[in-house]
C-alpha cells in the first residue's frame, strides 16, 4: 500500500507527522520465497529450511547496522546518468528461488549496493575509510570445488583464454559469457519450443552486448565458438554450464556470506555484504580477510593463504581479492593511523556531511534518512526526502 498525496498532507499538518516516526515492522519478513515466475509465495518454517534461524540472523543485522553510522563521501564523483541514493535503505533480505530453500539465497536492500562500484570506497562506517575485499570468481572457484579440484592452486585466469586477445573488453567477454553459462537451462520459449540451455545463454550474452556494445570487444568473436572455447577450457566443470547451476551456486555464496557476517557481529565490526565481496573499515581489514577464509574454508574445504606476486611485490590472496585503495600493501601501518583509517575532515567539502560527521563523533547520534542527489557534472546535493519520497 502506498499514501496519496491527500492523505500525507493531512498527518504532516493536522498531526505533525515527520518521516523519522516511520519506521519498519521489527517482525517484518526477512525471508522472501520465490516462485519460478519470481512471485513471493507462503511457506512454513520448519527444521528443514530452517527459515527461522535465517530470519534470526538477517534481524540481528539489521539491527547491528541500526546503530552503525553509514555515510558516503561522494564528492568529486560523476555519474554517466543523474544518480539518487537513499541512505535510509539499510535493511536486508535474503531472496530464495524457485520456490527452494537451496536456491538463491542471497542478501538483498542496502544502498550500497546500487551505488556504482567506484563509489564503494568512498563509503564512511563510523567516520572510517573502507575496503572491498571480494571472492574473485567465486562461481569458477565453486565449481572446481564441487569437482575436489583448488583452482586457485592452477594458476591460471578464469577468463583469459590463450587463443584470444587479451584486453579488458574480451575478459568482460567472458566473465558474462561464464554468468550465462551458468544461469541458463533448457526451457520452452514464448513459441512453446524448447530451447537448449546453450541456445539460451548465448541469446542473454547477445542481448547484454547489445545493450552496451562498447563494453565488449570491437572485433567480436563467434559467440558459439567462443562457448565453445570457453567449456574446453574449463573441462573438469563444463558438464555444470547451462543447466541451471547457478541458483544453487548463489545459494553457496549465500552461505559463506551469512558465515562472514555473524563473524564480524560476534566482534562488533559493521560490515557491509555484497553478494560475493564485502566493505569493512580498513582498520579491521585483517579480521575480514580471516572471516572470509574461515567461511571459504567450510563450505569449500580449501585453504585460502596468502602469497606475494611478483611482479608487483603487491600482497595478494588467490581467490580473495583486495579491491583498488591507497594502501601501499607492503608496508605495515601502525593500527591508530589516523591519516590511513579515519576520515580528514579537513579534506571534505561537503559541509552537511561534516555536520553528520561531527553528529557522530561527539553524540554518535545516527541520522539515517537522508538522500543524495549526484549529477552528472559532479554537483552533489544532500537533502531530506519529503513524507511522499518516503
Amino acid at each position: 500500500m502506498r499514501a496519496e498525496a491527500e492523505l500525507i498532507t493531512l498527518l504532516e499538518d493536522q498531526y505533525g507527522f515527520t518521516k523519522d516516526i516511520v519506521q519498519a515492522h521489527p517482525d517484518e519478513e526477512v525471508i522472501i520465497l520465490r516462485d519460478e515466475d519470481k512471485k513471493p509465495i507462503d511457506y512454513d518454517d520448519n527444521d528443514r529450511n530452517q527459515a527461522a534461524r535465517k530470519r534470526r540472523l538477517v534481524h540481528q543485522y539489521n539491527e547491528f547496522l541500526n546503530h552503525t553510522y553509514l555515510d558516503l563521501d561522494a564528492e568529486g564523483f560523476k555519474p554517466k546518468d543523474d544518480l539518487s541514493i537513499d541512505l535510509s535503505r539499510r535493511s536486508t533480505c535474503r531472496v530464495f528461488n524457485n520456490g527452494s530453500f537451496i536456491q538463491g539465497g542471497r542478501f538483498y536492500g542496502g544502498w550500497w549496493e546500487h551505488i556504482p562500484s567506484a563509489l564503494r570506497l568512498q563509503i564512511i562506517i563510523n567516520n572510517l575509510k573502507v575496503v572491498e575485499f571480494d571472492y574473485s570468481g567465486v562461481h569458477i572457484h565453486l565449481l572446481y570445488a564441487k569437482n575436489g579440484l583448488d583452482y586457485s592452486k592452477l594458476c591460471k585466469d578464469a577468463y583469459q583464454l590463450p587463443e584470444y586477445a587479451e584486453t579488458p573488453e574480451m575478459r568482460k567477454l567472458f566473465k558474462e559469457l561464464l554468468l550465462a553459462a551458468l544461469n541458463a537451462s533448457p526451457k520452452k520459449n514464448k513459441r512453446g519450443r524448447l530451447m537448449s540451455g546453450e541456445e539460451r545463454a548465448r541469446s542473454a550474452l547477445q542481448r547484454k552486448i547489445n545493450r552496451k556494445p562498447d563494453d565488449y570487444p570491437e572485433d567480436l568473436p563467434d559467440l558459439k565458438e567462443a562457448m565453445h572455447d570457453f567449456s574446453e577450457y574449463h573441462h573438469d566443470i563444463k558438464h555444470h554450464f547451462y543447466t541451471g547451476v547457478g541458483l544453487k551456486l548463489m545459494y553457496t555464496d549465500s552461505l559463506i556470506a551469512e558465515d562472514v557476517l555473524r563473524t564480524m557481529m560476534d566482534n562488533n565490526i559493521p560490515v557491509l555484504p555484497v553478494h560475493d565481496s564485502f566493505v569493512c573499515p580498513k582498520l579491521h581489514e585483517n579480521e575480514l580477510y580471516e572471516a572470509m577464509k574461515a567461511a571459504y574454508q567450510k563450505h569449500c574445504s580449501f585453504d585460502i593463504s596468502k602469497r606475494t606476486e611478483p611482479t608487483s611485490n603487491r600482497l595478494v590472496i588467490p581467490g580473495i581479492r583486495i579491491k583498488e585503495d591507497e594502501l601501499d600493501r607492503r608496508i605495515e601501518y601502525p593500527t591508530d593511523s589516523d591519516i590511513e583509517y579515519h576520515y580528514d575532515m579537513n579534506s571534505i567539502k561537503d559541509q552537511e556531511l561534516l555536520r553528520l560527521m561531527f553528529l557522530y563523533g561527539e553524540h554518535e547520534h545516527l541520522e539515517t534518512d537522508i538522500l543524495i542527489d549526484i549529477k552528472k557534472n559532479g554537483d552533489v546535493i544532500r537533502r531530506l526526502p519529503s513524507m511522499e519520497e518516503g
